[in-house]
């Protein structure tokens, strides 16, 4: 489990940013949610979760990012996954980014 809840920046374009760890386990989906629901509520319409540096990601945490992008979409946002190759890009066209 990550120590601290992943910090929300700003890009200068606006759109609120969570960098995710080198791994994503099942007992880090609540803090990613948290994290995720967290730039929602700060009122950004465009939320990235970066897994760039991300090499593996549960089948939890996927299913997370899918849940946190259906949440945003309700209000009005949308999760957008940067991702390179390996793990972390097939996590991104399961989220749907």
């Amino acid at each position: 489990m990550h120590p601290t809840p992943y910090p929300v920046w700003r890009a200068p374009t606006g759109a609120a940013v969570i960098t995710m760890p080198g791994q994503i386990g099942d007992a880090d989906c609540g803090q990613v949610h948290a994290a995720l629901m967290r730039a929602v509520q700060s009122g950004a319409t465009v939320i990235v979760a970066d897994l760039t540096g991300t090499r593996s990601c549960s089948y939890s945490a996927a299913e997370t990012l899918v849940s946190a992008q259906a949440r945003a979409a309700g209000a009005g946002a949308r999760v957008k996954v940067a991702a390179t190759a390996g793990k972390a890009l097939l996590i991104g066209q399961v989220a749907g980014a």
